[in-house]
């Protein structure tokens, strides 16, 4: 039975930050607008702070992001590090977006399959859904410039789609990576640089 952490919230907890009841709480939670952390405590469901906060700043009007970079030597690396990001969210039941090269792809869904992962599964419920990079990447592109209405018009529409009213989306983008490697910068090109993002 795993111990109570300070980021593990009860529903009454959880229900004083929301400004609810601990009866809208578990509503919500039933409805996948708060989804309920792996862990729990005395077979009462906890959820994760981050995921209660963010839901309280939606609720106020406000959309809390988080964006990570990851840097890399070896793209063995890069691939654990995104099938971990990866997993974890297909483990917490939220939406997951991917756009990565072919490469990548292959390579991640491989260690999410050893990891007993069925991204089949997670594919046909509209849980995980993975697109190529460079695909989707040239449909915001105007003279070899990414362009900014494109790609929220584009991009965005497809992240609301997928978020579908839940809390959290989990997005792994591999664009500015082969942006980078391909040499392409705004008004030129620029020796290619190797990085990866997750979001």
């Amino acid at each position: 039975m795993a111990a109570r952490s300070e980021n593990l919230l009860t529903s009454v907890d959880a229900a004083r930050i929301l400004g609810l009841s601990p009866d809208m709480v578990r509503v919500l939670a039933r409805k996948g607008r708060l989804l309920a952390a792996v862990a729990s405590v005395r077979g009462v469901r906890m959820f994760r702070k981050p995921d209660v906060e963010a839901l309280a700043a939606e609720r106020a009007g406000h959309r809390a992001h988080h964006h990570i970079v990851q840097f890399y030597e070896n793209t063995a690396f890069l691939d654990g590090a995104v099938a971990g990001f990866l997993a974890e969210g297909l483990k917490l039941g939220g939406p997951v977006l991917v756009f990565a090269t072919r490469e990548r792809r292959e390579a991640v869904l491989e260690l999410l399959t050893s990891r007993r992962h069925d991204f089949e599964r997670t594919r046909t419920s509209g849980t995980l859904t993975v697109l190529d990079a460079r695909d989707t990447m040239h449909r915001f592109m105007v003279d070899g410039t990414p362009d900014r209405k494109r790609f929220r018009r584009r991009l965005g529409q497809l992240i609301e789609q997928r978020r579908a009213g839940r809390t959290r989306l989990r997005v792994y983008g591999e664009m500015v990576d082969v942006l980078c490697r391909d040499g392409f910068v705004k008004g030129g090109r620029s020796a290619p640089t190797q990085t990866g993002a997750t979001r």
